[in-house]
């Protein structure tokens, strides 16, 4: 099994200096009319990473086999921009059908990418994603570039009537929220919990949305407006609805309603998150809590987090454990797994262990650049599947990866990778091993193996 693993590694170097050429030197038969010459962008370790969403979106995710608790995004239409510093375009193309080199003139340039052309004014579900990198191509040099991270550029808005609220109201109840410009909508105790709204940005700091309720309320019909202030890209307002006794409450206040004689208020209260911090892809961007249907909302009996602790968590039902590995986050030294000729000298497993049963198995490494291209070479360079593992079946199980049948349906799971760490040493550097697991009831839990 050792030789032949480190066979197809060898095998792999071998295409990868060939045809993806691992080499930084590299001697092309071109000028332009400058006089300068040209270099080549490895579009290998050019990465796109989404972050600061509701959702964790990765490159090249693999379509679930089970229910799952957040969803993805497919990258492969993402607009790339790349563009000199005197503004001449250099080219623009989709980001899955970029070529594995892109071949330019010497000079400073900026990649910018984006989920669309342009965000849409307002609309349902569409977040629009955007990020910029800059990189300089020197003269017959290969040039990787640092994966584009591309964060929230719209506004995300989320609405939410308590039940409190919904056993003393009307069919009519209705919240319009608009922007400056007049573009809205509408939402009602109708609309999904899993949906959003999204509304074009400007750079302006000082944007404003008007919410505008209005319905029936203990058959008193009820109308006002708020304004939500300081609005920009990259956040996400939550408004609640609901009803809280307010004996302080003026009769003649908007929203001021009465209630079997007690005084009650219709209450808005909005949540500001801002979601434009750069955040590590390996990390889950917001607790469930915080996603829509799933709030912390401020009348519920038994609102779940840290205020009923006793209450399970999300993750609590997956967990992994290693005896050779650590899983704290700190650096393992591969040294420590293998000797000078790149052979094991322990054992690197890791044991998972699921509540129930477990549907997928996902596996990201996050290589350093030379490893890059050789992953790249053997289509291993994206998150892949263990339970659903496709055309890659043979070289993972040469791996000794655990894959489908003893994967799906389990409920501990050995991931085995004592025969591929070795490897890590001819490619010095830091690298990550990102394993995600998912259970049949949409649970799931991350781990980050680090080695150097």
């Amino acid at each position: 099994m050792k030789t032949k693993i480190f066979s197809i590694m060898a095998a792999a170097a071998l295409l990868a200096s060939g045809v993806s050429s691992c080499s930084d030197t590299w001697e092309p038969d071109v000028k332009t009319d400058s006089g300068k010459g040209v270099g080549r962008l490895r579009t290998a370790t050019f990465g796109v990473e989404v972050t600061n969403g509701e959702t964790l979106i990765k490159d090249g995710l693999a379509p679930m086999k089970a229910p799952k608790s957040r969803e993805s995004v497919d990258l492969t239409n993402f607009i790339v921009k790349i563009t000199g510093t005197d503004g001449t375009e250099a080219g623009t193309w989709k980001y899955g059908e970029m070529d594995e080199f892109v071949l330019l003139n010497v000079g400073d340039y900026t990649v910018d990418v984006a989920s669309a052309e342009a965000p849409e004014a307002a609309g349902w579900n569409c977040p629009y994603f955007t990020g910029t990198q800059k990189f300089s191509i020197a003269e017959n040099q290969i040039t990787d570039v640092e994966p584009v991270v591309c964060t929230l550029g719209n506004i995300m808005v989320t609405v939410h009537f308590t039940q409190q609220l919904l056993a003393e109201a009307g069919s009519d109840l209705n919240v319009s929220v608009k922007t400056t410009e007049g573009n809205a909508l509408n939402f009602t105790p109708q609309t999904p919990a899993t949906d959003a709204g999204y509304f074009a940005s400007t750079d302006d700091e000082n944007q404003t949305l008007r919410v505008e309720f209005s319905g029936t309320v203990s058959g008193t019909a009820e109308t006002f407006a708020s304004a939500l202030v300081d609005v920009k890209k990259g956040q996400h307002r939550k408004i609640t609805f609901g009803l809280k006794k307010n004996d302080a409450v003026s009769p003649d206040e908007n929203g001021y309603i009465i209630v079997d004689g007690t005084p009650i208020s219709v209450d808005t209260s909005v949540e500001s998150e801002d979601m434009t911090v750069d955040n590590a892809v390996e990390d889950d961007i917001l607790d469930p809590s915080d996603r829509p249907g799933h709030e912390v909302l401020p009348d519920d009996p038994t609102p779940p987090g840290p205020e009923n602790p006793d209450d399970p968590q999300p993750g609590d039902a997956i967990g992994f454990d290693s005896e050779t590995i650590k899983l704290d986050g700190t650096w393992n030294k591969v040294s420590d797994f293998a000797d000078e000729n790149m052979q094991p000298t322990q054992e690197a497993k890791v044991v998972i262990k699921a509540t129930d049963a477990i549907s997928n198995l996902f596996v990201t490494i996050h290589a350093c650049p030379e490893l890059a291209g050789i992953l790249a070479s053997m289509g291993m360079d994206k998150e892949f599947d263990l339970a659903y593992p496709g055309d890659l079946k043979g070289q993972l199980t040469e791996f000794g990866f655990p894959l489908e049948n003893d994967v799906i349906g389990k409920t501990e799971v050995t991931f085995d990778i004592t025969q591929f760490v070795p490897l890590l040493g001819i490619y010095p550097g830091q690298n990550t091993f990102i394993i995600r697991v998912v259970d049949q009831k949409g649970n799931e839990k991350s781990q980050d193996l680090k080695f150097e």
